[in-house]
């Protein structure tokens, strides 16, 4: 459960995928064929909110590794079942415009191996991403910048600024057509005329 929030809180959560390099300790899930980093998959019920809230000061990568260790090991170097996890390591940081970390280490389930029963079904080399339905929405995320608005979508590689939040939102409009045009929506995952999904970033106030 863990290891699906923190894949599906990456797109909601800038400040969550701007960690994504930062991160040592990755573990691969089989059965969803997806990877967590272990300062957030060791902790119960963590949320992608909950981990930016608590990752400085309250969450402990060590203790999280101390426990996953009795049912996760190294896999081999060289060996099939590493070359899966590192590769869906890659994939995933890649995706969202970020390279793993230098000292990045990898983890699998204790006695996991690519015929185990427990395993997704091949897929050719490269191709290990589950199979999803193309997405309706661009999500794209604005926050106030100094002076200005920033705009930055989390599904294609469009980052745009404005004076205003009209300007702004003009701008990612225009900025958005002008990257698909021409494009196979398809190979990007986006059916057909997406619409583009804007969420506010908003700094708390103080009484």
């Amino acid at each position: 459960d863990s290891v699906r929030a923190f894949n599906e809180g990456l797109d909601s959560h800038p400040r969550l995928r701007a960690l994504l390099s930062q991160f040592r300790d990755w573990y691969y899930v089989p059965e969803l064929d997806e990877v967590g980093p272990s300062k957030f998959i060791g902790y119960k019920n963590m949320s992608a909110a909950e981990y930016i809230r608590r990752h400085r000061e309250e969450l402990d990568g060590r203790e999280t590794e101390a426990i996953l260790g009795r049912w996760f090991d190294d896999p081999d170097a060289g060996t099939p079942e590493g070359a899966r996890v590192r590769d869906r390591i890659q994939q995933l940081t890649a995706a969202h415009r970020k390279t793993p970390n230098r000292k990045a280490k990898t983890r699998k389930p204790r006695g996991w191996t690519l015929s185990s029963r427990n395993v997704v079904a091949e897929r050719p080399a490269g191709a290990y991403a589950p199979t999803l339905p193309l997405q309706r929405t661009i999500k794209s995320y604005v926050r106030k910048g100094d002076g200005f608005y920033v705009a930055e979508c989390a599904d294609i590689a469009v980052v745009t600024q404005g004076a205003t939040l009209d300007d702004v939102l003009q701008n990612l409009q225009e900025a958005v057509a002008l990257h698909l045009d021409g494009e196979d929506l398809a190979e990007l995952g986006l059916a057909p005329n997406p619409s583009i999904l804007v969420t506010m970033e908003l700094e708390p106030a103080y009484a």
